[in-house]
């Protein structure tokens, strides 16, 4: 059987073009041995993908979800290729993953699997390049809570989180709150202490670009007492900025208090306008303006009075 399995292997190596891979398909399909029907199709994908053969890998796509094909050979065959597919140079991957998707979605509900597969993976390329918008919509599509297939509690909050910051990176701050809710009622159990970590840092960002900026001085703050070194100082320096943009107040003069006596806000960038307005001193124009430049976009936003969240602040340029 294995002299036979490599003399079918060298005959496709030779000439898979045309008509000959739909005569491998058949050659194969009357293979009675599920094993070896498998393990054929397997090598015949995988010689396709060697030769990097775009137009053969559609039509083994295109295969494998036709009823005809059993379900125990395609979803093996599919699982195989979702994850073998981002092997190969970053345009073509797109481009043969695109088609996939096309081809299977049809039939999701009898390949969730897959489709999870090739939609995160595709995600992940998106974002590699910088597209996070289309990293966030392939997520999105991620079959999650059909019912028809278990997910693990992790696995559900990766992708719940994932897809909030990735709103939030395109400014879908209703999207970013849909998942962190979703969301909310795992990550308590969760016990990867990075993913808690990001799912609490993209919390605090959803109440500080709905401009609730002395509760989302509460999380930065409460955010920068853990996590990494770097998101613990970014955390802290955003703590600052929002409970000096807030409104004034008895809860303000006291966040104020706790950051101004927090010895690590010393090193940050904005620690004499901190300091100042703890001790209610005048700011100087090039303070403000300097303030002003590391603020964020919906930070600078007119309110409907007209005025910017700096000016109702009592700052002026």
């Amino acid at each position: 059987r294995g002299n036979k399995g490599a003399r079918h292997t060298s005959r496709y190596e030779v000439n898979m073009s045309g008509g000959d891979i739909a005569q491998a398909f058949a050659a194969i399909s009357g293979v009675s041995d599920h094993q070896e029907k498998n393990d054929k199709y397997k090598a015949l994908l995988d010689q396709i993908l060697a030769k990097r053969a775009v137009g053969d890998l559609q039509k083994f796509i295109e295969h494998m979800v036709d009823e005809k094909t059993p379900l125990f050979v395609s979803r093996t065959l599919l699982q195989h290729l979702a994850t073998s597919i981002f092997e190969l140079p970053p345009a073509m991957t797109k481009s043969v993953a695109t088609f996939a998707l096309d081809k299977i979605q049809p039939r999701a509900v009898a390949f969730e699997d897959q489709l999870s597969v090739i939609r995160e993976k595709l995600a992940a390329l998106y974002e590699s390049e910088g597209d996070y918008k289309e990293a966030c919509e392939q997520l999105v599509a991620i079959p999650i809570d059909t019912g028809s297939r278990q997910v693990d509690a992790d696995y559900k909050t990766t992708i719940y989180v994932k897809v909030a910051t990735l709103a939030l990176l395109i400014g879908n701050t209703e999207l970013a709150n849909t998942y962190l809710t979703r969301a909310s009622g795992l990550i308590f159990k969760c016990n990867k202490p990075a993913l808690v970590f990001q799912y609490k840092k993209c919390f605090a960002q959803v109440i500080d670009m709905n401009r609730q900026f002395l509760k989302a001085a509460n999380h930065y703050y409460s955010n920068s007492q853990n996590g990494p070194d770097e998101e613990r100082k970014q955390a802290l320096t955003f703590a600052v900025q929002c409970t000096i943009l807030a409104e004034a107040g008895p809860e303000r003069s006291r966040m104020l208090a706790t950051l101004y006596k927090d010895e690590r806000s010393q090193s940050l960038e904005h620690f004499t306008v901190l300091e100042k307005m703890y001790l209610e001193r005048v700011l100087s124009a090039d303070e403000v303006k300097k303030f002003e430049k590391a603020l964020l976009p919906h930070q600078l936003t007119k309110l409907p009075d007209g005025f910017t969240v700096l000016q109702r602040c009592g700052f002026t340029t």
